[in-house]
Order: structure tokens, then C-alpha cells, then sequence
């Protein structure tokens, strides 16, 4: 006969008469499991579990205590992104606790059995230090994953800049670093990244600058929307190089919803238009010389724009706020758009009287 000595971190509390036939194997009981719980988080308990189990040659157990250990544990990493602060540290002493009450009620029995038999009960500094492998382990693991994740997401976008602590702009093609971070400025600016942490894309080729934006499913088919985006990206044209520049609206899924193609020609020297959709540059610059020749641009600065799509052609006035509640500047904007229809196709043709911030006035369809 032997005998075989049991505490929490050390053998030499109890002294126990050992069989020669006792198991040559160690168990951990559920101290052992707290401990590794304590050191390597939920996978170390778990991992220590199925030790057991494999120990006791109960394979089909010790797989499925592993896999347990891994998917509670990415589970609970997804859990710990969206728990309100300040409750992790009591919900963390929680599931410690639980981890020990489920290793006594599964292996309580059989590893009192492998005690009374004479076998021996692994130490606590045996549990830490397999709790300490196990979370190295973990991770290794979970870092060569997330860096598998980065590396295919810059493969499929190209490389980004991260802007303040919500927005990501991709870059591909000839776009460079610079050209990225300077979009990403100017869409702060215009306060785009406010409550929302979306992806833009920007590329360059030879056909120009495409940019675009990931947005939430449906949002594309808002009354309305297009449009907005067509006027973020006359705001950040400048920054990207200029125009043209086309504007793609992209699911979640990165495919492409919507898209509209933005330019702008220089009449005189200061008068502008710009052309949405399918209209041309040619389209906006025969409006420019009808729009000359009516004596509505005579170099002031005067801006208008021009849209062609599946709806027909519109054109807005951009003028100061509450200019359209005149009826007499409504009957000159009539008179005006079917003076130049015939420079974008003929009637019918849609007339928008907008403000500077191109909210829309007055509409009416001049035929």
C-alpha cells in the first residue's frame, strides 16, 4: 500500500491509503475546474473537463466538453461587445461559479469514484497552469483569425483608413492612402459618420472616381434618397479629385443597389451646372448655352442642376430661401424651362426650385 496526500495546491493535507491497482491517472475535481475557469477563462474549464473525460476513456464526452469550451467562449466575446459596461465583472463571477456547479454535477460522482478507488486528484497549480495554456492557446487562435478576417477584408476592399472612431474608407486601384483620408475628412465634416459606423469605398481607374457607400437594406428605396447621396457627393467631389464622380449605394452585402453618375461643366467663368443620372456632359453644356442665350447666366456664380432618368428630365433653380413664394418668379422659371426644354430633349420637362441646401421649393412639370 502507498498513500496519497489531497489539498487545493499541494498534496500533504489528507493522507489517503492507495491501492496497488489504483487508477495511474489524475482527475481534477470541480476546485480544479474553478481554477482553470479563474486562469483560462470558460475554455480552460472546459478543456479541463474533457481531460477528465478523456482520462476516463469517455471519448464522445471530452469532443463534446471541447467544442462546448469553444463556442461558449466566442459566444461569450460576441456578448461581451453589447453588455451595457459595468455589469461584465459581475456576470464574468457569475458564469465562474456556474462552470464549477456543472463540473460537480457531471464528473462530481465519477471523480469521487476514481478517489475512493485510490486514484489521485490533480493539484491547483496543475489547474492554473493548464487554465494559463489553454487562454495562450485561445489566443493564438482567436488572433490568427481575426487577422485572417483583416487580411480578406483588405484583400476584397482593398487597404483603409480608419476616421475618428466610426467610419472606415477602402481604397483601390490608383485611389492612395492620402486621397482616402482626404475623403474621409471631408465626410466627417459634413457630420456623414454621426450615429453610424458604415463602410465607404473609394476607387480611381481610368474611367474616373467611383465612391461608395454601404448602407442599411432598403435604404435606397427611400423617397428621396439618391438624391441626398448625389449631394454628398457634390460635397466631397473636391476632395477626390474633382468631377465626374459616381455615387454607388451598396447593400450589406457590398452589391450594388443604386448608382448615379455626377459632373459638372463651367459656363462663362463662374456659372455652374451639374448633371445627375444619365444626363451628359454635352446635355449640361447646351443647357448652358441655352441658359446663356435666355440671359439667365450671366456670370454671377448662378448654379443649376440637371438630372435625367427613368422619370425624364428635371431641372432645378438653386436660389435664395422662399424666392419660389413670388408668383411672378414662378411664372419667370416656367417661361425659362420651356425656353431651354429643347436643349435637353424637349417637354415635358420636371422644374425644382430649390434653395442652397437643395431642399425643394416648388415643383411643377411644365409640359
Amino acid at each position: 500500500m502507498t498513500e496519497m496526500h489531497l489539498s487545493i495546491f499541494s498534496q500533504d493535507a489528507i493522507t489517503v491509503p492507495i491501492d496497488s491497482d489504483a487508477p495511474k491517472y489524475k482527475l481534477f475535481d470541480a476546485t480544479g475546474v474553478f481554477l482553470a475557469t479563474l486562469f483560462g477563462g470558460l475554455l480552460g474549464g472546459c478543456l479541463l473537463m474533457a481531460l477528465n473525460y478523456r482520462r476516463m476513456k469517455q471519448t464522445e464526452n471530452a469532443i463534446f466538453a471541447a467544442i462546448a469550451g469553444v463556442v461558449i467562449s466566442a459566444l461569450a466575446i460576441g456578448l461581451g461587445a453589447v453588455i451595457p459596461k459595468g455589469i461584465e465583472l459581475p456576470i464574468g463571477i457569475g458564469l465562474l461559479f456556474a462552470m464549477k456547479n456543472v463540473a460537480q454535477s457531471l464528473q462530481g460522482k465519477s471523480i469521487q469514484q476514481h478517489f475512493d478507488k485510490g486514484g489521485l486528484i490533480g493539484s491547483g497549480w496543475a489547474a492554473f497552469g493548464f487554465g494559463f495554456i489553454a487562454l495562450a492557446i485561445f489566443v493564438t487562435a482567436f488572433g490568427i483569425w481575426y487577422g485572417g478576417v483583416v487580411a480578406l477584408q483588405s484583400i476584397e476592399n482593398g487597404p483603409k483608413v480608419r476616421i475618428g472612431t466610426e467610419g472606415e474608407i477602402y481604397y483601390s486601384g490608383s485611389a492612395s492612402r492620402q486621397d482616402a483620408q482626404a475623403l474621409g475628412d471631408e465626410l466627417q465634416s459634413i457630420k456623414y459618420f454621426t450615429g453610424q459606423g458604415a463602410d465607404v469605398l473609394l476607387a480611381k481607374d481610368s474611367s474616373g472616381t467611383t465612391v461608395s457607400f454601404v448602407v442599411r437594406d432598403g435604404y435606397w428605396q427611400a423617397p428621396g434618397m439618391l438624391a441626398k447621396f448625389e449631394e454628398v457627393g457634390r460635397e466631397i467631389a473636391p476632395s477626390v479629385g474633382g468631377y465626374p464622380i459616381r455615387i454607388r449605394l451598396l447593400n450589406s452585402n457590398k452589391e450594388e443597389e443604386a448608382q448615379s453618375l455626377i459632373g459638372r461643366v463651367v459656363i462663362g467663368s463662374k456659372d455652374n451646372i451639374y448633371f445627375y443620372g444619365s444626363a451628359t456632359e454635352a446635355d449640361s453644356r447646351s443647357l448652358g448655352t441655352a441658359l446663356q442665350s435666355a440671359g439667365y447666366f450671366v456670370d454671377k456664380g448662378i448654379t443649376v442642376l440637371l438630372n435625367k432618368d427613368n422619370g425624364g428630365t428635371t431641372i432645378s433653380f438653386v436660389v435664395k430661401d422662399g424666392y419660389w413664394e413670388d408668383s411672378d418668379h414662378m411664372a419667370d422659371f416656367e417661361a425659362l424651362t420651356r425656353q431651354v426644354a429643347s436643349s435637353v430633349g424637349g417637354l415635358p420637362v420636371t422644374l425644382h426650385v430649390v434653395n442652397p441646401e437643395l431642399e425643394l421649393g416648388k415643383e411643377e412639370t411644365i409640359r
